[in-house]
């Protein structure tokens, strides 16, 4: 992806992205664009340039100008910062299946693709009140050129057999209405962050809720790199499903 910021505290970015999920032959492509304003509590001092002057005695001085300048690694100012998302997401899925004949025998062999496409507008927003602490709130709505149920039922019908609607039913979980967000970051010092964050997801098909709990710590190190570990847990109010951890491991770059 790519950024950019502007003097005016405006800023805006646009990337691309692609995944695949091999056990279910589904890849997902799409563009997103971004825009964002940050509001400071405080406006940055200027850095005034420091001059001499030389007194009755002789001596030299700092002018009374630079004695009241701030440095610029001190200051800090409380934001609040409004962002806007906006992405579309082609999901594409490859099957092959048999045509069983109504006469029985072996089945014709089919093959094609299923897709529908996801629409998504996120507000997000921002405050950080302090040097040591940043909270952060999020919504995100979705939408869909086509019923989900008929993009994932398509597949799973009688008359298609084989590896067609293996793994199908779940792909539905990741299709959702909206999805709601808080967390809060912490920084113990320049170098440390403490990320925690808790999403709440409403499912398309069938209104139940997803739950994700993550915590990340991240490291920056050698001046542009940060290390990121952590983890999260995912569970849903469905009944008799089971919750799922994973790991995260990250490594960035800022040029």
């Amino acid at each position: 992806g790519v950024g950019l910021e502007f003097p005016s505290h405006f800023r805006m970015g646009a990337a691309l992205s692609y995944s695949v999920t091999p056990e279910e032959n589904l890849k997902n492509s799409g563009p997103s664009l971004s825009l964002g304003y940050t509001y400071n509590f405080r406006e940055k001092p200027k850095i005034k340039k420091t001059t001499k002057s030389v007194n009755a005695t002789g001596d030299a001085s700092d002018s009374k100008e630079s004695q009241e300048a701030d440095t610029a690694e001190d200051f800090f100012s409380p934001y609040l910062a409004v962002d806007l998302n906006f992405q579309s997401l082609d999901y594409v899925q490859t099957f092959e299946a048999k045509v069983q004949r109504r006469q029985g025998g072996p089945g014709n062999p089919l093959t094609g693709k299923n897709t529908i496409n996801q629409k998504s507008s996120q507000l997000t927003i921002k405050y950080k009140p302090a040097r040591w602490v940043r909270l952060k709130a999020s919504y995100t709505k979705y939408s869909y050129s086509r019923s989900v149920s008929d993009f994932i039922q398509f597949l799973d019908t009688h008359d298609l057999i084989g590896n067609a609607s293996s793994g199908i039913s779940s792909a539905l979980s990741g299709f959702y209405d909206n999805s709601m967000a808080v967390g809060a970051s912490f920084y113990p010092s320049s170098s440390w962050e403490f990320a925690f964050s808790r999403s709440i997801s409403k499912v398309i098909s069938d209104d139940s809720l997803s739950t994700t709990d993550k915590l990340i710590v991240y490291w920056d190190f050698a001046e542009a790199w940060r290390l990121g570990v952590g983890g999260y847990v995912s569970k849903s109010n469905t009944a008799g499903s089971e919750a799922s951890t994973s790991t995260i491991i990250s490594l960035g770059y800022e040029f």
